[in-house]
């Protein structure tokens, strides 16, 4: 079992409470966005490191934006 600051425990009841989900629920939501996010960030990064790659001013010149 994790012990949390009666605050922050406060807070996760009350996060969860105004998401219609119990904290447990709430939590494994949070954590598996993040852990998706953390994964799109890294495929991001390596896509911006791959050769051929255009830049942004490059994209705005040649569709105009």
């Amino acid at each position: 079992m994790i012990q949390l600051p009666q605050p922050t425990e406060n807070l996760l009841i009350n996060a969860a409470n105004a998401a219609g989900l119990s904290p447990v629920m709430f939590l494994d939501n949070l954590l598996r966005e993040y852990l998706e996010d953390q994964t799109d960030i890294q495929a991001a990064a390596h896509a911006l490191t791959e050769s051929g790659e255009i830049s942004l001013d490059e994209l705005k010149v040649k569709y105009d934006l």
